[in-house]
């Protein structure tokens, strides 16, 4: 799943899984923590994602440019202050 790509893709620059009920607060964490050269991240309607995803993209991919959270339900302001 995720998880694998994001500790065998450590190279990883653009990710698109929108509209993927699989990816999890757990997995995206993962990205965050192996894939530092992540820019590029789309998990638009990806309604299990909470604001521990985003905490967690902020800290571990500081090159992100583009990020689409549109649809996720459970991601509130208080991870964008």
């Amino acid at each position: 799943g995720i998880i694998a790509i994001a500790e065998h893709c450590l190279a990883l620059r653009v990710l698109n899984v929108s509209l993927c009920d699989a990816v999890t607060d757990a997995a995206l964490t993962a990205v965050a923590r192996n894939c530092a050269a992540l820019e590029q991240l789309n998990v638009r309607v990806c309604n299990r994602l909470t604001d521990v995803s985003v905490c967690a993209l902020a800290d571990g991919c500081r090159n992100l440019v583009w990020l689409d959270l549109s649809g996720c339900t459970h991601v509130t302001d208080k991870s964008l202050e």
